[in-house]
């Protein structure tokens, strides 16, 4: 019930705008101009191409923006669907998140070593001074060793036994340092963040060096990844993004430019009202004779 109060309900005034905004798509869709024309056309079409941008009709132009300003880690717009909106990505918490299993299980067993090894110093101490039963000292020590290392083993060895396939786009593709190696150079952590169109959160998952750095932002691949501890062991890029075409502006937009932008009708006339007819119900007008 909370999340039918809270979440987004339409309006007939939305519809109505909706439904205006489809028809001006397809009406650009089929002029046939937009979908290769370059950013540079801009001087000639003006607003008509920023609609069609908008609309998802100029990928072209669009990949060749010179965006100055750096995107927001967070928060990221995707089209999965056919509808361009916004998603959030969110970088978990690397206590268990973004690790390979084998480290993962490594790191489990030593940090549960190192809880049981405590345990076990402070209850010797314990029962030396009889506030702890002797006879419960290892047990007790095995107990809290287990429970530490259990967690981080366990999701470790299911996404060992089935990755899950991930197929969709890249919206967000970053790096965060990480500390520093022995040799004093800088460790990285690499994230890659899919929207799968499930929920407009993402959480961005972890990857090596050697399968981020050809990706772009953009591409659409196909990943295999461990949904419990969030580590891409393999992704495949099936469609390159966009993005990855560089532009240079030679003139040729000005090959199919009209004559006279203002003859071109760009956005489709409303359909006119009906006329309202008088209170009274009779048409008072007379014919000419």
């Amino acid at each position: 019930m909370i999340n039918k109060l809270n979440g987004e309900r339409g309006t007939a005034e939305g519809a109505v705008a909706a439904a205006h905004w489809l028809g001006v798509r397809e009406h650009l869709r089929a002029t046939g101009r937009f979908a290769e024309q370059p950013a540079a056309s801009v001087t000639i079409w003006g607003r008509h191409l920023a609609y069609a941008a908008a609309l998802g009709l100029a990928p072209r132009a669009v990949g060749n923006l010179p965006v100055s300003t750096p995107a927001d880690d967070s928060r990221a717009w995707s089209d999965h669907g056919g509808m361009w909106h916004v998603v959030n990505v969110r970088y978990p918490s690397r206590l268990l998140w973004g690790r390979p299993p084998g480290a993962t299980i490594l790191r489990g067993l030593a940090a549960g070593w190192f809880a049981g090894f405590s345990t076990w110093i402070l209850l010797v101490v314990a029962a030396a001074f009889r506030v702890w039963p002797d006879g419960l000292v290892l047990p007790a020590a095995l107990a809290v060793g287990l429970a530490v290392a259990g967690l981080p083993v366990v999701y470790a060895i299911g996404d060992l036994g089935g990755a899950a396939a991930v197929e969709d786009r890249i919206v967000r593709l970053r790096r965060f340092r990480d500390g520093s190696k022995a040799d004093d150079t800088a460790k990285w952590t690499y994230w890659c963040a899919i929207d799968e169109g499930n929920s407009r959160e993402v959480r961005a998952m972890c990857l090596s060096e050697e399968m981020w750095r050809p990706l772009r932002e953009g591409d659409t691949v196909r990943a295999a990844a461990g949904r419990r501890l969030g580590w891409i062991r393999r992704i495949d890029v099936i469609e390159d993004s966009r993005l990855r075409a560089s532009y240079d502006d030679t003139g040729e937009h000005l090959v199919d430019a009209p004559e006279n932008l203002g003859e071109v009708r760009v956005l489709p006339d409303r359909p006119a009202r009906a006329p309202r007819a008088d209170k009274g119900g009779a048409d008072d007008r007379r014919r000419p004779e």
